[in-house]
């Protein structure tokens, strides 16, 4: 049987995080996964101990939905790490069947890029969640985060359609990732020692 998974990226927002499962039309799903800065990172510790303030106020709240909420230790500024857990996540639960939705508003804006590039790139359910107004004080956005959300106002992005490398891209782009840098010279090495048709070069 299908099953609703959503995939919450969480900075320093609640409203934003909660309000698509609020009311008649709000999602139901069967598990959420809260993407969160579980351990310390190269942050100041204010800011630390406020997002661990607000990951375990969403946790609470999808406790008293009686929603399942799993929590995984993200690098959220690292897009690198965001989008490997994010594509993870997606091709794990798509292979179960199940539909993907992911939240792109409720955290910063190098995850939200990150976390729509992932995304779309396994055609996941993206959406957005329209703030109202910034927090007026630091009771309300302790409270309510730093967008708070008169209203629930959800618009779902559209996927562009993304070309997947074949297995040969993907083993060049394994080993850019793995140099750093290479030059066209240096792929073109790289692919005569892979015996690839068109790349044999005398070296």
């Amino acid at each position: 049987m299908e099953e609703i998974v959503h995939i919450l990226p969480l900075g320093l927002e609640f409203d934003r995080a909660v309000i698509p499962f609020e009311g008649r039309q709000g999602f139901r799903p069967n598990r959420v996964y809260l993407l969160t800065i579980k351990s310390a990172r190269d942050a100041p510790a204010d800011l630390i101990q406020e997002h661990i303030e607000k990951a375990q106020k969403v946790k609470d709240y999808f406790i008293s939905k009686k929603i399942e909420v799993i929590e995984i230790d993200t690098k959220l500024i690292d897009i690198k790490d965001v989008m490997a857990k994010i594509s993870s996540l997606i091709c794990k639960e798509k292979e179960q069947g199940n539909r993907v939705y992911i939240n792109m508003s409720s955290a910063g804006r190098l995850t939200s890029l990150g976390v729509s590039l992932a995304g779309m790139f396994h055609d996941a359910k993206v959406y957005y969640v329209r703030a109202s107004r910034y927090s007026k004080d630091d009771v309300e956005r302790k409270e309510r985060g730093i967008t708070i959300c008169e209203k629930r106002e959800i618009i779902f992005l559209e996927n562009f359609k993304m070309l997947m490398p074949n297995k040969l891209g993907l083993k060049v782009l394994v080993e850019i990732n793995k140099r750093g840098k290479m030059r066209t010279v240096d792929i073109i090495q790289f692919l005569s020692k892979l015996g690839a048709a068109g790349y044999i070069v005398e070296i």
